[in-house]
């Protein structure tokens, strides 16, 4: 069955306001499965957020099928190999846990919210726990953080995976347990106890070690392969937190329906997930992607330097190939600031030569019509592809050639960005840049456009 692209999801789906997109969440995984399923749990992720949580389809693998390869206009239906890496996967699956939490709002019955939640779970015991992902992840971290000074937390990665393995066999046990009839027993104490037990080591576990990375990344004389192994340290860090995470819903999940008979362990429990887990976890993996982005910075630098390099030339025989470009514009759009600054140049500056420049611009609508996520990427070079859509090569026909098939693909992007995002790019102060040339030259592009953008007015 031929595949369609997960980025191709975005086109399926339609934008919702945030508004509609909070009145929906409640109902993202409020469906029954027999067997819980990956496709199953992805459909209705994907179908519920309006394409929002595409990335976690991603993790999972996920892509629209047709039914038939000979009939491409045949019905789709989403197909889920599973995720390569589950201890990711762990934090895409928390994402989404917390949002709803937030969205069911904190007067919900902690019921309903469970309700919600029931595939997700189902779907993390039956497929994600159990692997010996704590192992695995822990073993990494002791790698990583061998020879770095500034990390000392091998008694913490110790304790939390001793923890995690507990837990692991408490989520087996409680199942195999009867509904609990006497809320003061020892088991009741027990359970308590072992969710304590769970939060203090996920606590324990973040203190300084965020910061630290944090710190190492500020360091001016740290390399390229140092700052490479703490991205992998955070990444491993919030793999941990993630996994213990999600073993503490499944467990708290497992509490709660056990204890239908006492409404108080059953409020506490409600707490619990509410407040001491999913809350908490909105907020702890915002740091994490803060710790990560500041290493990840220092990282673009060190690839943009080497994208410069890789187009530097002298000789005019020894300029790059067009698809060197090519490739080499596409690469620097992953690279946040940095690379957005050296394609600026490369777009309007004296680094490229005129056909080069068409290059890297056909290059850039190439990615947008390819990965329909790379809207957020482009729209800050907005206001870059304005100056080329209205540059005019007067006099200058050779130079008008070469760059004519760049202006054609930079209008063609505005049009795309404007239809997605009118007021973003408005804001950039297209309207002023294309107005003048508008009114030269009428050009049907640029007349709608300019058109498009008239009702956010100036920037």
């Amino acid at each position: 069955m031929a595949p369609i692209s997960i980025s191709s999801l975005c086109v399926l789906t339609c934008v919702a306001d945030v508004a509609a997109h909070r009145s929906e969440a409640l109902q993202i995984l409020q469906h029954e499965v027999g067997e819980p399923s990956i496709a199953d749990l992805m459909n209705s992720i994907v179908d519920k957020t309006n394409g929002n949580f595409l990335n976690v389809a991603g993790t999972f693998n996920c892509e629209y099928r047709h039914e038939t390869d000979e009939d491409e206009d045949a019905p789709t239906f989403l197909s889920c190999e599973g995720p390569a890496d589950w201890a990711k996967a762990s934090g895409d699956m928390l994402m989404v846990a917390a949002t709803v939490a937030a969205s069911t709002g904190v007067g919900a019955p902690i019921a309903v919210l469970l309700s919600a939640l029931g595939t997700f779970v189902k779907v993390w015991e039956k497929d994600g726990g159990g692997l010996n992902l704590h192992t695995k992840i822990i073993n990494s971290l002791t790698t990583l953080q061998n020879g770095l000074e500034e990390f000392h937390f091998q008694r913490k990665l110790d304790e939390a995976e001793a923890n995690a393995d507990y837990l692991s066999v408490r989520i087996d046990v409680i199942q195999e347990n009867d509904a609990l009839e006497d809320c003061s027993s020892p088991i009741a104490n027990s359970w308590v106890r072992t969710d304590d037990k769970a939060w203090q080591v996920m606590t324990k576990l973040l203190v300084d070690e965020n910061s630290t990375v944090c710190q190492a990344c500020k360091e001016k004389d740290v390399g390229r392969e140092a700052l490479r192994r703490r991205v992998d340290i955070i990444n491993g860090i919030q793999n941990l937190w993630s996994t213990i995470a999600m073993d503490r819903l499944a467990f708290l999940t497992r509490v709660f329906e056990k204890t239908q008979a006492c409404s108080s362990l059953q409020t506490n429990t409600g707490v619990r997930i509410r407040r001491l887990l999913l809350d908490t976890s909105a907020e702890q993996l915002h740091n994490f992607a803060g710790a990560r982005k500041l290493c990840e910075a220092s990282l673009h630098v060190f690839a943009v330097a080497d994208i410069r390099e890789h187009l530097n030339y002298f000789w005019p025989w020894s300029i790059p190939s067009c698809e060197t470009y090519a490739t080499d514009a596409q690469k620097l759009l992953q690279h946040g600031e940095p690379g957005r600054r050296l394609l600026i140049d490369l777009m309007i500056g004296k680094t490229a030569p005129w056909d080069r420049k068409s290059w890297v611009i056909l290059a850039l609508q190439d990615q947008l019509l390819a990965d329909r996520n790379s809207f957020e990427l482009l729209l800050p070079l907005a206001k870059t592809f304005a100056e080329v859509a209205a540059y005019r090569a007067k006099g200058f026909p050779w130079n008008w050639q070469k760059i004519y098939p760049g202006v054609k693909a930079a209008r063609s992007v505005l049009v795309s960005l404007v239809k997605e995002h009118a007021e973003e790019v408005a804001a950039e102060g297209v309207e002023q840049i294309l107005r003048p040339a508008q009114n030269d030259g009428y050009n049907e592009e640029l007349g709608r456009i300019v058109e498009a953008l008239a009702p956010y007015g100036s920037a």
